[in-house]
Parts: structure tokens; C-alpha cells; sequence
């Protein structure tokens, strides 16, 4: 199936470790919410404390329906209480693929 929705955040967080943990947690929730197809994560190498992720979705409404339950599905929580700041935030659609 073609993604059609892509999320990303971009943020900061107290402790890269700890956050790293929850992360990995959260994942797992995520994993089960409808319309989710994948998800990376990344952490900066010059900003240890600077994370980001990218997120895959069917579509749009399956993302937006996903940020609802993630605020409030217990999983999340200590993911959520690891980041410090959001730096940004989008959904986004996939426009054009670059050929490796």
C-alpha cells in the first residue's frame, strides 16, 4: 500500500538515553494503531539532545486519529515526559521519490 501521509517531529529532550528507552516503547504502542505503516527514529550526532522522527501513515486521517490516541494511550506517557521542547512539527505528503 502507498503511503500517503508522512509525520515528523523534530525535538529536544533533558536526557538522550532515558528518551531513547521511551522511545523504543512508544514505538511499540504505536505499532498498533490503525493505518500506521513504519516508524525511524533518529538523534543528531553534532546535538545529542535533538531527536527526530518519521513517522508513516496510510493517510492523513489515520494519522491525525493516531496524535489523539497517542496523548492519551498510558504507553506513551513516559516518552511524552522525556521531551523537553518540539522544535517541529508536520504532516506531510510524499510528493516525488529520488532514485538511489
Amino acid at each position: 500500500m502507498t503511503v500517503k501521509c508522512i509525520e515528523f517531529y523534530v525535538y529536544k529532550v533533558t536526557d538522550p538515553a532515558r528518551a531513547a528507552r521511551a522511545r523504543e516503547s512508544a514505538m511499540k504502542a504505536i505499532g498498533t494503531y490503525d493505518g500506521f505503516r513504519s516508524w525511524r527514529g533518529l538523534a543528531s550526532i553534532e546535538e545529542p539532545n535533538l531527536f527526530i522522527d518519521y513517522v508513516e501513515w496510510q493517510d492523513a486521517d489515520a494519522a491525525r486519529a493516531a496524535q489523539k490516541t497517542f496523548c492519551a494511550d498510558p504507553r506513551t506517557r513516559d516518552f511524552m515526559a522525556a521531551i523537553e521542547s518540539m522544535v517541529a512539527m508536520s504532516h506531510c505528503e510524499q510528493t516525488a521519490a529520488l532514485a538511489a
